[in-house]
């Protein structure tokens, strides 16, 4: 993460992920903050409403041991993310697990 935003302090790298706990979370938080002073208001609000909207369909979401586990092929990962997604299965509170095939 020091390697995407080098312009933050170890230690803020450190209290995003320890306060989202999740790599994703982290990364729209530390983007946020570091583009708050280059933006309008508007602009600073859209980026925290992106955050605020990650933040709570986490809190819905149930807890890792009831992941969902997901093989996929590594070539095609993003046809069938996007296939596993638009099936009836699917359901947005259920974490999800993606191993590799092979």
């Amino acid at each position: 993460m020091t390697t995407l935003f080098p312009d933050e302090s170890i230690e803020d790298v450190r209290e995003a992920l320890l306060r989202y706990e999740d790599v994703d979370l982290a990364a729209c938080a530390l983007m946020s903050k570091a583009t708050d002073a280059d933006q309008t208001p508007e602009e600073g609000q859209a980026g925290n409403d992106v955050c605020d909207t990650l933040e709570k369909l986490r809190a819905k979401m149930k807890s890792s041991a009831s992941a969902e586990r997901l093989k996929v092929d590594e070539e095609g990962v993003a046809i069938d993310l996007l296939q596993y997604y638009k099936s009836k299965e699917f359901d947005p509170k259920i974490p999800i697990v993606v191993r590799f095939r092979g």
